[in-house]
């Protein structure tokens, strides 16, 4: 799935390995080669770094001109994409189990948090610095911002989903044994560059647009 990029660049990735820049009439900008498929969208964080993940266990910290800034090594699959927070720590997840927060100058790992299964979604980050996620041992968690829980819900399937956040805070997200939940929350969708899963409430991929 494409994101746009404030200046209007579009960014995709492929199945093929392919991290893709291209202008809004088509045009290539440059292709950036990983070594697995891309299943998630990439994320944008406020200088234009291009974050994604691939089959190849690595996540990927772009330049907008397609160099290489960093990579980070699971040793799984990352098919998530990246959720940002106010102060630019990366959250993201991999089929290993574990939810990674990193700094976003270096890509050093800040903390890891495991889980009894694998986290293929996006997190989404509240106003109050919260993250929110699934996995696939059916429960949502959420984490304060220096790794630690703060609960753990259940439901009866995999929660495979990225959960969002409304403006009264409520959490929503999806389980496999076919609910919809929402869950009590206290804080809004934080106001950074890329808090959740394409980004915003309406899931346009464009960076800038409104929550």
């Amino acid at each position: 799935m494409q994101v746009v990029s404030a200046g209007g660049t579009i960014y995709v990735g492929t199945d093929d390995g392919n991290i893709c820049a291209e202008s809004t009439n088509g045009a290539g900008k440059w292709e950036y080669k990983t070594g697995g498929a891309i299943h998630s969208s990439p994320s944008l964080a406020a200088d234009g770094t291009v974050y994604c993940g691939s089959d190849d266990g690595y996540l990927y910290a772009l330049t907008p001109d397609g160099s290489l800034r960093w990579k980070f090594a699971t040793d799984s699959t990352v098919q998530g994409s990246v959720s940002i927070a106010a102060d630019g720590t990366i959250y993201f997840g991999s089929d290993n189990g574990n939810l990674y927060a990193l700094n976003p100058d270096s890509g050093s790992l800040k903390w890891k948090f495991l889980t009894g299964g694998s986290v293929s979604a996006s997190p989404a980050v509240a106003s109050d610095g919260t993250i929110y996620f699934g996995s696939a041992d059916n429960s949502i968690y959420a984490l304060n911002p220096d790794g630690t829980a703060k609960w753990q819900f259940e439901s009866a399937g995999a929660i495979q989903s990225s959960p969002t956040i409304g403006p009264d805070g409520k959490v929503y997200f999806t389980s496999r044994d076919g609910y919809l939940y929402a869950l009590k929350g206290r804080s809004p969708l934080a106001g950074s560059s890329w808090p959740k899963f394409h980004h915003d409430l309406r899931n346009t991929g464009r960076a800038g647009a409104g929550r």
